[in-house]
This record gives C-alpha cells, sequence and structure tokens, in this order.
C-alpha cells in the first residue's frame, strides 16, 4: 500500500496540470467565435475578406519612355507614377506590365482552394447548356406552333432533361427548377424575343468589347489626373492619397487596426482589403511626393 501512494504522488507531482484538472474537475475552456454584431469594423472586413493568406507582393513596374503622363495608380498597396501603358495580355490587364486584374494576390488565393466536386461541376455546365437549349427552343418555335402546343412541347423538353426537377409555365414567364441545390432559373419569355436583325454576339466578341471598355476607363480616368485603385472590391477612384498614407504609415504611435481604419475611412472609401494591402506592402520611396 505504501508503494501504490508513494506512485500516485509522484505522479501528481510530476504533473500538476493534470492532477489539478482532475481534481477540480474542470475542461479546458473554447474561445466563443463573435457574433458579426459583436466584430468592429476592422475584424468584420478580415473574416469577409476573400484574402486569407498573406499579402505580401513585389511588383516591378518598367518606365516607358512614352505613354499617359498623368494620374497615379494603387495596386497590391504599392503606389505607381507615370508614364503609363495600359494593355490586355491573354486577357489580362496590365499597366506598365504589372498584372492588375485579375489580382494576383486573388489568382494566389484561389490556387489553395480545393478543387470544385468534378460531378457537380458537371452538373453545373449541363445546367447552363439546358437553359441555352431552352432559349433556342423558344425562339424557333414560337413562330410557326401554336400557344396550347408550345407550351406543352417546352415543357415536355425541359422536364426530360436530367439536371431539371421541375418546369412550369406560368403566362409569360418559365420556371425551371434545377437538381442538386444549383437553384432555378426565371426565363422571361417576352424578354427571349429579340429585335428584328438582332445578331448574338459570340463569347469572344463580348470578352473584346469588355477589354477594349476598361482600356478606354483606365486610360481616360489617368488622363484626367485621376488615381485608380485596383481591389478584390472592384476599381475605385480617388484623388492621389500619397500625403495622407505617408502621414498614417509613419506615425509609430498608432496601432494596425487604427492604421487600417484611417486608411480605409480617408482613402480609400470605406475598402479595408486596400488598406490591408498598403499595412504589408507599404514603401516610403515608392509612396514618396519627390
Amino acid at each position: 500500500m505504501k508503494t501504490a501512494k508513494i506512485i500516485l504522488f509522484t505522479l501528481a507531482f510530476a504533473v500538476p496540470a493534470l492532477a489539478n484538472a482532475q481534481g477540480n474537475g474542470s475542461t479546458p475552456t473554447k474561445t466563443k467565435k463573435k457574433a458579426w454584431g459583436e466584430l468592429t469594423p476592422y475584424e468584420q472586413a478580415i473574416r469577409s475578406s476573400k484574402i486569407k493568406g498573406s499579402r505580401q507582393i513585389n511588383i516591378n513596374p518598367i518606365v516607358p519612355k512614352d505613354g499617359i503622363k498623368k494620374g497615379c495608380v494603387v495596386v497590391y498597396g504599392h503606389f505607381m507614377r507615370p508614364p503609363f501603358v495600359v494593355s490586355y495580355v491573354d486577357h489580362k490587364l496590365l499597366i506598365n506590365e504589372v498584372q492588375v486584374e485579375p489580382l494576383l494576390l486573388l489568382e494566389r488565393e484561389l490556387k489553395k482552394e480545393k478543387p470544385f466536386d468534378p460531378k457537380v461541376l458537371a452538373i453545373a455546365r449541363k445546367q447552363i447548356d439546358v437553359s441555352k437549349e431552352i432559349r433556342g427552343k423558344y425562339r424557333m418555335e414560337k413562330f410557326w406552333k401554336s400557344d396550347a402546343r408550345l407550351k406543352a412541347d417546352m415543357l415536355a423538353f425541359t422536364k426530360s432533361k436530367d439536371v431539371v426537377i421541375d418546369a412550369k409555365w406560368d403566362g409569360d414567364a418559365f420556371l425551371v427548377s434545377f437538381v442538386n441545390g444549383t437553384g432555378f432559373e426565371f426565363f422571361d419569355l417576352k424578354g427571349i424575343e429579340m429585335p428584328k436583325g438582332w445578331k448574338q454576339k459570340t463569347h469572344s466578341e463580348m470578352r473584346k468589347e469588355g477589354e477594349d471598355d476598361k482600356i478606354k476607363y483606365v486610360r481616360e480616368t489617368l488622363e484626367s489626373d485621376g488615381c485608380i485603385v485596383f481591389s478584390s472590391n472592384g476599381d475605385l477612384g480617388i484623388i492621389d492619397p500619397r500625403d495622407i498614407v505617408n502621414k498614417v504609415m509613419s506615425d509609430k504611435t498608432l496601432s494596425k487596426e487604427t492604421k487600417a481604419n484611417l486608411l480605409a475611412d480617408k482613402v480609400f472609401l470605406g475598402v479595408y482589403d486596400e488598406a490591408f494591402n498598403v499595412l504589408e506592402n507599404y514603401n516610403a520611396g515608392e509612396w514618396s511626393k519627390q
């Protein structure tokens, strides 16, 4: 019996935390996750941001001999000054050969994510194909079928698809419910009737138009001496932000949260993502007004 007492005492002495936990009957407490309404704006921005990892990134813009000689660009927390050359290469928007859209930080974040389930992706693609077939069938057959027959044929055709749960025709609306939680689609049948002479543009044509419009917008903004911020929340048009940014970032008495709040409020129109980028990538030489 004496031996038993000595062993128990030795264990308790060697692992006092274990002895205390057993003696008190307590269990480790878990930190409760704050509700959204309990978070500060800074904390809400961190939780809702698309970028969860490091924001550190270096850029190496070229200095073109000629180009737009006004304006400024802020991207990834870096400040870019003129002259500027704007172009698209492989559907990526470049300014002085720095990719600004799609954002490199978002591309880097997406690489970390798990790939989509191939089965779910195949269903989603098939849903898109079925939606196109429904529109095409309606456009072609509404000219020569009676309303009653068109309605019956459209319903039968749609319900025959294995990605469709149900379909309903209600006046000028056609509602299709899809499987696997992919939702439903509302077809405004009047909207499907295209004006005479209308021609469907190809995906390549529409993409080219979008890129041309974006280049025009960027050039016009810079030529008017504006400053464009490229962030994960979209483009922002602001005035030259260097005075405020340099003042905030050089103040060593401010906490990281206070700096983020000031940058978001005073510079980036309430957008915290670019404030976070500046906090991680700020370079006094880049942001200098000299």
